[in-house]
Order: structure tokens, then sequence, then C-alpha cells
């Protein structure tokens, strides 16, 4: 019987949790191996048996490997992915350990962007494999404050009015974005709850308002992603 693919799906805090992932992998027969670097597990190296990765949000900023020294695991994790060209994807801090993992810089943003927020796409947005047929501007859910420069040879795909930099490819297999594509209703009332430096009411009130739409958005582009993990999987199993 072959196995299965499997993907690394590396988590930074217990309220960032898989969303929309875990339900889209069950539908295509996707294993997946859940490593929590903050609860002390140890990232692995991106080789077999993985066939892709994923790497969520969480609330440290990448440059603080002495506070969380896994990060740094993570970087090498990324750029052994890259040059694998294993299929790769990155959510919000996810996104910025790409960058970094890629030479590019990661700053501070110009304010916190937090809720509701459309992105827009780029020519090459419209055109990408994940993004193609879905409308230029999308409403999507964020929740960061530090950005990242475009790394060398990266392909700009979508941008926000206050951060330019929301989703970027490198390479054919690896996509980082900023925003969540990953949010379910549950996740963002969890983190609602959670807060306290930001207004909980806007949060749960775009649940109502932009979950249908946002929740499209997210189950069109991890589907197509998880797809491109299976046929990574097909072609290089015996």
């Amino acid at each position: 019987m072959a196995s299965a693919p499997l993907i690394l799906v590396v988590q930074h805090a217990e309220p960032e949790a898989m969303g929309l992932v875990e339900p889209l992998c069950r539908e295509l027969g996707i294993a997946w191996h859940l490593c929590r670097p903050y609860a002390g597990e140890a990232v692995p190296p991106a080789t077999q048996p993985y066939d892709g990765v994923v790497v969520l949000g969480g609330p440290m900023n990448v440059d603080e490997t002495e506070r969380y020294p896994f990060l740094a695991g993570e970087i090498k994790l990324l750029q052994q992915a890259y040059r694998r060209q294993l299929p790769t994807l990155g959510i919000c801090l996810g996104a910025q350990l790409m960058a970094k993992a890629a030479g590019a810089a990661v700053t501070k943003g110009p304010s916190a962007e937090v809720g509701w927020f459309p992105i827009r796409l780029t020519d090459a947005g419209r055109q990408d494999p994940l993004l193609t047929g879905l409308p230029e501007e999308l409403m999507t859910f964020h929740w960061h404050e530090d950005t990242y420069a475009l790394p060398a040879k990266a392909v700009h795909l979508a941008s926000s009015a206050q951060y330019p930099q929301q989703v970027f490819r490198l390479g054919p297999a690896a996509v980082a974005l900023q925003c969540h594509v990953e949010v379910t209703p549950e996740l963002v009332e969890r983190w609602a709850g959670d807060t306290s430096s930001h207004d909980p009411a806007p949060l749960r009130a775009g649940i109502a308002q932009h979950g249908e739409a946002v929740a499209h958005t997210g189950r069109t582009v991890l589907t197509r992603f998880l797809q491109t993990v299976v046929a990574w999987h097909d072609a290089h199993t015996d």
C-alpha cells in the first residue's frame, strides 16, 4: 500500500492552530506532523519523509532568536526546503521567516494591521497558480505588525493599503502569505477573546460580514497548495 503524502506543520503558539489546513489535509489524504517548538519539540530538517512544509503564525519576531532559539532552526529548515524545491507555505510569522531565510530584512511595519482588510493582487498574482481566478481584490484576515522586504528573485503577488508586502512566491514551490488564509470563525473568535490590546468587537463582527468570503479564499489557496504537495509526493515516490 502506497504511503500518504506527509507535511511538516510548524506551530508557534497554542492558539495559532492549523485552522483550515487540517480538514483540507483530511480531504486530500495528506498526513501531517505537527511540530510545536514553543513546547520544546525539536525542529526537524526539511528532508524525507516530508513532502511539504507549512509554517504558521505566532506572536514572536523573527529576530528574537535569543528568547526563541528554535527560530534559527526554522530558518535553516526553510533554507533546506528552498534547496529541495519542496512545497512550502508560510503564514504571517511563517511568511516573515521565509523572507528572512531568503536573505531579506524583516522590520516593524507602519502600524499594526489587525482585523479584516482587503489585499490586491498584482499582475503576477492574478496569474499565479495559487491565486488565478480569484478576484483582484480579496478580503482577508490580518494580525501582524512586522513586515519584510521582497526577497531577491521573489515574485510580488499581493499588497494591502498599509503593507505593500502581503504575498510572494519564491521559486516554483514556495509561497509566503502575510495574511491569515487558514482562519476559521472559531480561530478568530478565540483570538478576539484572548486579546487585550485590540478591540474584539470589530474582529467578531467581521466573522458574519466577511467570514464566508475569507473561508472561500482560504480553501481555494490552501487546496491548491496542498495539491502541489500531493504532486510532489507522487513524483518522488517509487
